[in-house]
């Protein structure tokens, strides 16, 4: 699979607060908040976005696709589940000006396999060279933290747990229930 030219435009909130991860870690104080600040960090960059282990956004996120053209077939597909909306889709026309693709050209489809499919009667207008001459912006993610599943929320914490305990990554202790957890939810690449 080629690497996707794909940017988050827009980060997401936190999907652990700093108290709720000293709650589960039951520590008490402000010693070490900065710390646990970084586990948690840490922790959610491994399982989200295209390069997490879940291969999909988990709180709302915006991201950009740079495509170098449009391509020959009627549908685009999107990567990071679950797609929430589709922002725009703008591209440099074969004159090098930017333009934006009317929302009346093409359907958008969410689930497992989200998509930018052409309507009956459209085309993909033409580009200029250049190396991102469309980019679709797009949000995904499952909304706010009280909505990503409970299944990620306790992988996150797991993991957290286990680089507080374990601070010279000697004991991957806890490495089959986060994998256990997030087997559910995780995209299957093909």
């Amino acid at each position: 699979m080629s690497v996707l030219d794909l940017v988050r435009t827009e980060a997401p909130v936190p999907l652990v607060t700093l108290d709720h991860a000293k709650l589960h870690l039951r520590v008490d104080g402000a010693d070490e908040d900065g710390y646990i600040t970084d586990l948690i960090a840490v922790a959610v960059e491994t399982i989200d976005g295209y390069s997490g282990r879940l291969g999909r956004a988990i709180v709302t996120q915006t991201w950009a696709l740079h495509l170098p053209r449009f391509p020959s077939c009627r549908q685009i597909d999107l990567p990071l589940p679950p797609l929430q909306d589709v922002t725009s889709i703008t591209y440099r026309d074969a004159s090098g000006v930017a333009q934006t693709l009317s929302s009346a050209t093409y359907d958008v489809l969410d689930g497992p396999k989200s998509a930018v499919v052409l309507k009956s009667g459209q085309a993909w207008p033409s580009t200029g060279d250049h190396p991102r001459a469309a980019t679709i912006t797009f949000v995904a993610g499952y909304g706010e933290p009280e909505a990503v599943p409970r299944t990620i929320v306790n992988a996150v914490l797991l993991a957290v747990g286990e680089m507080y305990a374990n601070r010279e990554g000697d004991g991957p202790s806890a490495e089959k229930a986060i994998s256990r957890l997030l087997s559910g939810v995780r995209k299957i690449r093909v």
